[in-house]
């Protein structure tokens, strides 16, 4: 099964799309937390919302994730151990205000466990690999200061 997220804040159409087309195409289980349920999507199964204990639970159980590029989706596939594949919002197509989640991907592509799709296409590429490794935090990294702030901050909101 598939894990994807799209933040609590912005529904992702995009994305939900891609991965409804994907799931429809290929037979895979996709359970999304897409923010406010996208009309047409049904060959994978949204929540708009999903409490704290249920979304771990998916993101658990599930063998990769699927998300926007936000680092509370990174952090939790470190967390569990999954793969994660990015797909940042483009402003320049309505998505966000600016390109902060293309700059986010770009910063974490190089990290092992960590993929990053900027189109469809190599989005259902990656999703039907069957060689990614999970992410895990390294953590001796000089930034685990700052991975440890900001995941304190999030399980404190």
């Amino acid at each position: 099964m598939i894990f994807a997220t799209v933040g609590t804040q912005l529904p992702f159409p995009r994305l939900i799309q891609a991965l409804d087309a994907i799931a429809g195409r290929h037979t895979i289980e996709i359970i999304a937390q897409s923010a406010h349920i996208i009309s047409g999507a049904s060959y994978l199964k949204q929540y708009g919302s999903l409490p704290p204990e249920e979304f771990d639970g998916l993101a658990a159980r599930s063998n990769m994730i699927v998300a926007h590029a936000g680092t509370g989706s990174v952090l939790s596939a470190a967390q569990h151990g999954k793969p994660i594949i990015l797909f940042p919002r483009i402003a320049a197509l309505g998505e966000h205000r600016n390109e902060h989640q293309l700059a986010t991907a770009q910063m974490f592509r190089s990290r092992r466990g960590i993929y990053v799709a900027t189109d469809v296409d190599e989005l259902e590429s990656l999703i039907l690999r069957d060689d990614l490794v999970p992410f895990v935090r390294d953590q001796d990294s000089e930034s685990a200061p700052l991975i440890h702030a900001v995941s304190d901050f999030i399980k404190a909101s």
